[in-house]
C-alpha cells in the first residue's frame, strides 16, 4: 500500500504546476464517481453524505479503503498490516482510478495536513481535518461541470462502493491499563452484518477476543457493485474502553470512508456474489424472521415465507406436505429445494414426484432462507413450478452449545452444536435426537441428525472449498386418515387411529446421506462448481380406504385391509457449476453475464404392494421397478443494468431429461387369464424443455422499486407414466407477475429499515396438472390449470428490538379442462371451471419478536425475549365439491439468556384449535356394512396445544 501512496506522491509533484482546467477535470471525474456511487446505493444513502459528525464511526473504529485489486485480493493476508496496490497491467481501470483518488486526496493532503489524533484512553474517534479551499474546489464541482462534455467523459467508471460502518462499538477491557487498539480482517454479508472475524497472529489473545466480541454488534452498509448489495471483507481497526462501554453510535445515513496514512487497503468486494439474485418483490430472504415465533424445525421456518403452508399429515417419517401460492405442492413436486445448492427433491419418487423431506435439517444451524416464488431465475430448474427454496447453513455462535428440551406428549429433544473458534461461521458440527410419544394414538417414533460442514481456503488466495456431510434415520408409527361422519358419530375420537389391526400397522421410516463438495473463486471473474452424491431410503405402511381393494392376480382375494406398503430406494450423483464474468459495458449500460450447467443422474429402485397385517403378507403386487433418470441442464443469466433507474436480468435455461425404465410387472396378466406374453414393460424416453425469464426493475424513487417479471417453467413426470419412444410431456408452466417494493431511505435500528413492503400480482399456467389419488396412495393427472392472484408482505421495525411482519396470499385456482372419464372412474372427481382441490384461497401469516436487556446480574447482562405467530388458513375447497373448515393457529413463546444459559417455554397451538392438518374427499370402507363408492370426507388431525421448555447451554 505504501508503494501506493509513493506513486501518488510522484504523481501529485508533477501537479503541482497544474491549471484550473486540471482542476476542473478532477472536479468533473470526482462529481461522475459520486453519482454514479450514490445511484447505486438506492435504498441506502442519497447520493452525496454529509460528513459524518463526530463519534459516527463509533470509539476508534477506522475503514479502510484503497484500489481493488485485478483478483479479488483486496484484504490483506491474515496477520498483516499492509496490502498490494492493484496490478496494473491485470486491471487498468481500477488502477486509474485508484491514481485518480490518489491524486486528488494527494492534493489535499499537501494543502494542509491531516492531523491524526493519537487514541486517549477512551479512545475517542480519530480527527479529520478540514480541507483547504483548493481542495474544496476540487471537491465541489461548478456548475459549469454539469451537462457538459469534458476530456475525460470516455474514463472508465467505477463498478464498486466499499462497505461503511453504520453502527459500532468499542471493546470493553476488564483491567486498568487499556490494550492497544486491534487491526482485524472482518467479512461483511449483503445486508451489512459481519459474518466471520477473520483470525489474525495474535488470535489467541484475550485482546482479539474481546475485539471479536465486539465486532459482531457492528453494522454497515454493505459493499455495492452495479448498486446491488454484495459481501465484501474489510480491516477496521477497533478501540478499547473500561469496562463500563458506552451506548454503541448510530448513523442515520452512511459516513463516508476514511482513508488513514499509515494503513492498507480494506474493501475487498466479493466479485461471486456481485449476481442479484433478487428477481423482484416475490423474491424474500428470511434470517431475523426464521425465529420470531417457536419453531418446531426446520418445516416451520419454512412456512413464514408468504403464502406458505406446510405440515406433516402423515407421520413423522415422511415428508411434509406444502401449499405455496395456489399450488399444493404435495411433498415437493411444485417446489424446488435445496441446502446450500443441493438439491433435495426426489425424482420420480414412488410417493410422489419430487418427494422431500426436511426432517434432517437442525434448527440451530440454519442460518437463513431464501425463497423465490414463481418463475423468475435462470438458476431454477426442475420443479420450480410454484417457486424455489435454499437453505443456508453456518453458526454464528463459536464454541460448543449444547440444547435439550422436554414437553407435552413426552417429547424429548437433545442437540449439540460444535463451532471452532476462529473458523468461519460455515464450519460446525451439529447433531440432534429426538423422541416422542405422540399426540393421540399410533404416533410415537424417534429420528436423528447429523450435520458437518468444513469451509476451508481463501476466496484472497484462490479457491474457497466446502464439504457437508449429512446423515439422517426416522420411524414413525402413523394414525392415518379418519372418516369425518365417524368422529362426529363418536365410533372414533378426533386424535385416535382406527381400532382395526391394518390401521394400527401404519408407519413410515427413512434413511438419507447426502455428501457435497464445492469450491468457489472470486475476483473480477469468478467460478463456482459442486459434486453432490445422495443416497436416499424410503418405506411406508399406509391405509386411506379400509377395505375395498382387491387383488388384481386373484380378484377373488379382498377384504385382508388396504394396507399399502411403498418402497423407494435412490442413489444420486449431481455436478454444478457456473462462471460470472467481470463486468462490462459502454456508455451508460454496465453489466455481467452467467454460465450455469448442471447434470444428476438417479438410480431409483421401486416397489408397492398391498401386505396384510401384522405379518405383513403380501396379497398383491402393484410397483416393480428399476429407473434410470438423467437430467443435463444449462442457462446463461444476465445483469444488466441502462442507468440508475432501469435494470434488466434474466436469460434462458434448457434441460434434457433421459429415462430408461424397466418395469418388471409390466403388461400385467392375471392368473386367471390365458397367458400369451409374460409380465414386463421396458421402455426410454426423452425431451427437452427451454424456458426463458426476464426480470425488468424501475426505481422511480430512491426507496421505491417497480419489478416485472416473465419466465417459463417445467416440471419433469413421474417415470413409469412414459411410453416407449414417448417425447417427454413436461408440465409445462407459465408465469406472469407485476409488483412494488417499498421502503424506507434510511435504516434506524442497525442495518435494516423501519419499513418495508412488498405486493405482486401473478398470473401461473400450467398444461397439465395433478391431484391426490387415495387408492394409490399418489397423484394423478387432472388436466390444465390457471392460476390468479396477489401476495403481499409488510416488515416493520417500530422500536429498538422489535420486529413484526405480516402476509397474506389470495389466490383464484381453477381446472381449465377435466379429466375424461374412464372405465375405472366414470365420474371424474373434477369438473371444468372447478376450484382446485386442497388450496386455501386465502392464506396470512403474521409473526412478532420483542427483545430487551432489562439488567446486570453478577456482570452478565440479562435479556428477556417473547414471540408471537398467527396463521390463518381459508375454507379448503375438496373433490366432489366438498370442503373443509378455515384455520386458526396462534404460537408463543417466552425467553431469557444470562450469560451462557438461553432458556425458553413455547406453546404451539396456544388456542388449543381443534382441525385437520390435511383433508380429502374419496370413498372407503371400514366397517362390516354395504360397501359404497359415495365419496366421503377424511382427516388427519393436527397437533393440539403442545408446550415445551428449552434450555441452552453455551460453553
Amino acid at each position: 500500500m505504501r508503494r501506493g501512496h509513493e506513486e501518488a506522491e510522484e504523481s501529485a509533484s508533477k501537479k503541482t504546476n497544474q491549471t484550473e482546467f486540471t482542476i476542473a477535470i478532477l472536479s468533473a471525474q470526482r462529481f461522475i464517481l459520486t453519482v454514479i456511487l450514490g445511484c447505486g446505493l438506492v435504498f441506502g444513502k442519497p447520493a452525496h453524505a454529509e460528513e459524518p459528525p463526530p463519534g459516527a464511526f463509533g470509539a476508534g473504529a477506522v475503514v479502510e479503503e484503497a484500489p481493488r485489486e485485478a483478483e479479488g485480493d483486496a484484504a490483506a493476508d491474515e496477520g498483516e498490516s499492509e496490502t498490494e496496490p492493484a496490478d496494473t497491467e491485470a486491471a487498468p481501470e481500477a488502477a486509474d482510478r485508484s491514481r485518480g483518488a490518489s491524486d486528488e486526496a494527494e492534493e489535499t493532503e499537501h494543502a494542509e495536513p491531516t492531523e491524526r489524533a493519537e487514541p486517549t484512553e477512551r479512545a475517542e474517534p480519530t480527527e479529520r481535518a478540514e480541507p483547504t479551499e483548493q481542495a474544496r474546489e476540487a471537491e465541489e464541482p461548478s456548475s459549469d461541470d454539469f451537462g457538459s462534455e469534458r476530456p475525460n467523459e470516455g474514463a472508465p467508471i467505477p463498478q464498486t462502493s466499499p462497505p461503511t460502518i453504520l453502527s459500532s462499538t468499542p471493546a470493553p477491557w476488564p483491567h486498568a491499563e487499556l490494550p492497544a487498539p486491534q487491526r482485524v480482517l472482518v467479512h461483511i454479508d449483503a445486508s451489512g452484518r459481519v459474518m466471520h472475524v477473520h483470525p489474525s497472529a495474535d488470535a489467541d489473545t484475550p485482546e482479539f477476543a474481546m475485539a471479536s466480541a465486539a465486532l459482531r454488534a457492528w453494522r454497515f452498509n454493505p459493499a455495492r457493485v452495479l448498486g446491488t448489495a454484495v459481501e465484501s471483507r474489510v480491516h477496521v481497526e477497533v478501540h478499547f474502553v473500561h469496562s463500563e462501554a458506552p451506548e454503541p453510535t448510530r448513523s442515520q445515513t452512511a459516513p463516508d470512508v476514511t482513508p488513514e496514512d499509515d494503513f492498507g487497503a480494506g474493501a475487498a468486494v466479493d466479485l461471486e456474489e456481485a449476481r442479484n439474485e433478487s428477481r423482484g418483490p416475490s423474491d424474500f430472504e428470511l434470517d431475523e424472521e426464521l425465529r420470531l415465533a417457536p419453531s418446531r424445525d426446520a418445516a416451520d421456518m419454512l412456512g413464514r415465507a408468504p403464502g406458505l403452508y406446510i405440515d406433516r399429515p402423515v407421520g413423522g417419517a415422511v415428508g411434509h406436505r406444502i401449499m405455496l401460492r395456489g399450488f399444493d405442492a404435495e411433498h415437493g413436486q411444485d417446489i424446488a429445494v435445496s441446502v446450500e445448492g443441493a438439491s433435495l427433491n426426489q425424482r420420480s419418487h414412488i410417493h410422489g414426484q419430487g418427494y422431500l423431506d426436511l426432517s434432517f435439517l437442525i434448527p440451530e444451524v440454519i442460518s437463513s432462507i431464501r425463497v423465490t416464488e414463481g418463475i423468475t431465475d435462470p438458476e431454477q430448474g426442475d420443479f420450480a413450478v410454484a417457486g424455489s427454496a435454499d437453505f443456508r447453513l453456518g453458526s454464528a455462535h463459536r464454541g460448543m452449545r449444547l440444547a435439550g428440551s422436554y414437553g407435552s406428549f413426552n417429547t424429548g429433544r437433545l442437540a449439540a452444536v460444535w463451532a471452532p473458534e476462529g473458523a468461519h461461521e460455515d464450519s460446525f458440527a451439529a447433531l440432534q435426537l429426538s423422541r416422542t410419544d405422540g399426540f393421540g394414538q399410533n404416533r410415537s417414533g424417534a429420528h436423528g441428525s447429523f450435520i458437518g460442514q468444513v469451509g476451508f481456503g481463501e476466496h484472497s488466495a484462490g479457491y474457497r472449498h466446502r464439504i457437508l456431510a449429512v446423515a439422517h434415520a426416522s420411524r414413525y408409527s402413523s394414525a392415518g386418515v379418519l372418516r369425518e361422519e365417524d368422529i362426529l358419530e363418536g365410533r372414533v375420537g378426533f386424535y385416535d387411529v382406527y381400532d382395526d389391526t391394518s390401521a394400527r400397522a401404519q408407519s413410515g421410516s427413512a434413511n438419507k446421506i447426502l455428501l457435497r463438495y464445492s469450491a468457489e473463486r472470486r475476483g473480477e471473474s469468478s467460478t463456482r462448481f459442486g459434486i453432490t452424491l445422495g443416497y436416499d431410503r424410503f418405506r411406508l405402511q399406509q391405509n386411506f380406504t379400509g377395505y375395498v381393494e382387491r387383488s388384481r392376480e386373484m380378484p377373488d382375494w379382498r377384504g385382508r385391509g388396504d394396507l399399502n406398503e411403498q418402497r423407494n430406494g435412490t442413489f444420486s450423483v449431481a455436478a454444478d457449476a457456473r462462471y460470472r464474468s467481470a463486468p462490462f459495458g459502454a456508455g451508460a449500460l454496465r453489466g455481467t453475464y452467467e454460465l450455469g450447467f448442471s447434470g444428476r443422474l438417479d438410480l431409483i429402485e421401486q416397489g408397492a404392494s398391498l401386505i396384510q397385517a401384522p405379518q405383513n403378507e403380501i396379497w398383491d403386487e402393484r410397483v416393480d421397478a428399476s429407473i434410470q433418470q438423467t437430467d443435463i441442464g444449462a442457462y446463461v443469466d444476465f445483469d444488466l443494468s441502462f442507468s440508475d433507474k432501469l435494470f434488466v436480468r434474466g436469460g434462458v435455461r434448457a434441460d434434457l431429461l433421459h429415462f430408461d425404465i424397466d418395469d418388471r410387472i409390466g403388461n400385467f396378466v392375471p392368473n386367471f387369464r390365458r397367458e400369451t406374453i409374460l409380465p414386463g414393460h421396458r421402455r426410454s424416453a426423452i425431451g427437452v424443455a427451454v424456458g426463458p425469464r426476464l426480470t425488468v426493475e424501475a426505481v422511480p424513487h430512491e426507496n421505491a422499486r417497480i419489478h416485472f417479471a416473465y419466465g417459463e417453467g417445467f416440471r419433469s413426470p413421474q417415470a413409469r407414466t412414459l411410453e416407449d419412444a414417448e417425447t417427454t410431456p413436461f408440465t409445462r408452466v407459465r408465469n406472469v407477475e407485476l409488483g412494488v417494493a417499498l421502503q424506507t431511505v434510511a435504516p434506524s435500528w442497525g442495518d435494516k429499515p423501519v419499513f418495508e413492503l412488498s405486493a405482486a400480482g401473478h398470473f401461473t399456467q400450467l398444461s397439465d396438472d395433478v391431484a391426490f389419488e387415495a387408492a394409490e396412495a399418489s397423484v394423478t393427472r387432472i388436466g390444465p390449470t390457471r392460476r390468479i392472484g396477489l401476495t403481499s408482505r409488510l416488515t416493520v421495525r417500530p422500536l429498538e428490538g422489535l420486529l413484526g411482519t405480516l402476509s397474506f396470499t389470495y389466490v383464484d385456482a381453477t381446472l381449465l379442462e377435466p379429466p375424461p372419464a374412464s372405465a375405472e372412474e366414470p365420474n371424474p372427481a373434477f369438473s371444468e371451471g372447478a376450484r382446485l382441490p386442497y388450496i386455501a384461497p386465502w392464506t396470512l401469516r403474521a409473526d412478532v419478536g420483542y427483545r430487551r436487556a432489562i439488567t446486570d446480574i453478577a456482570g452478565e447482562e440479562l435479556s428477556l425475549r417473547a414471540g408471537f405467530g398467527y396463521l390463518f388458513l381459508s375454507d379448503r375447497p375438496l373433490p366432489f365439491n366438498q370442503q373443509t373448515p378455515a384455520v386458526h393457529r396462534m404460537d408463543a413463546s417466552i425467553g431469557a439468556t444470562w450469560s451462557r444459559f438461553d432458556l425458553t417455554l413455547s406453546v404451539q397451538n396456544l388456542l388449543d384449535s381443534q382441525y385437520a392438518s390435511f383433508a380429502y374427499s374419496f370413498a372407503s370402507h371400514w366397517d362390516d356394512g354395504t360397501r359404497s363408492r359415495r365419496p366421503a370426507n377424511h382427516i388427519t388431525a393436527a397437533a393440539p396445544r403442545s408446550i415445551e421448555l428449552r434450555l441452552e447451554i453455551s460453553l
